[in-house]
């Protein structure tokens, strides 16, 4: 049965895939950056995404999960492994139903872009009326560089120094716990990623970031919320 639904789903999407281009305003400015001195990232939550076996992706598109919401406004920031690139732009969903959905982006970078494999630049996508205000006022959604209907897992990437763990809170209020392993490759935009069942994800109304700060007897830990919105599998 669950393969008879994946496969209308496949169906229904591609039947009605089109791709949605930005707001012509969100261009005007310097919506993406390419830095050749590496900067230091200020950031906390990078990247939640679908996860996927291929290393290789096209950097002029992306899909999003979008569930039903009276908000219109996308809001979208990406960010390279190595804090090279990083980009901030929004997208009208006015016109778009639930789903995946997939997306133009209109970077000049494809080039340099082409040399990082799909896990080293990352996706927030999230739901705002204002994209300049902060995570706090934001509804976070699922993103990723390929169509992947039938995911097994969704990560969260993180830049915290400290030993890190994700508890993912249930609609029913229960909540389940995640470590968070430390990256290997060049660590500036992010250096964390902690994995979640797809299973858990679905049915997730919240994620917490809890970094652990401190040593000995004065350690405390610091919670950075994450509220999601997610549409089943």
């Amino acid at each position: 049965m669950r393969n008879h639904f994946i496969i209308l789903f496949v169906l229904l999407n591609y039947a009605g895939m089109a791709q949605t281009y930005p707001d012509e305003s969100a261009l005007e400015n310097d919506w993406e950056q390419w830095q050749d001195k590496v900067p230091v990232s200020g950031h906390i939550r990078v990247g939640l995404m679908i996860d996927q076996k291929e290393e290789d992706f096209n950097p002029a598109e992306f899909y999003v999960v979008i569930p039903e919401t009276d908000i219109t406004n996308l809001c979208v920031e990406l960010s390279s492994k190595d804090g090279r690139y990083s980009a901030n732009i929004n997208y009208d969903i006015s016109a778009l139903s639930a789903g995946i959905q997939q997306f133009v982006l209109p970077t000049k970078y494809k080039s340099e872009l082409s040399d990082y494999t799909s896990n080293e630049v990352v996706i927030l996508s999230s739901l705002n009326s204002d994209c300049k205000e902060d995570d706090d006022s934001k509804t976070f959604l699922l993103s990723g560089w390929v169509q992947n209907i039938a995911p097994d897992t969704v990560s969260v990437y993180v830049n915290l120094p400290v030993p890190t763990s994700l508890v993912a809170i249930q609609n029913d209020s229960t909540e389940h716990s995640f470590n968070c392993e430390a990256l290997k490759f060049p660590k500036v935009a992010y250096n964390k990623k902690c994995q979640i069942p797809i299973k858990v994800i679905e049915t997730t109304t919240e994620l917490v970031i809890k970094a652990r700060v401190g040593r000995g007897h004065k350690v405390h830990v610091m919670d950075y919320e994450m509220p999601v919105k997610i549409v089943k599998f």
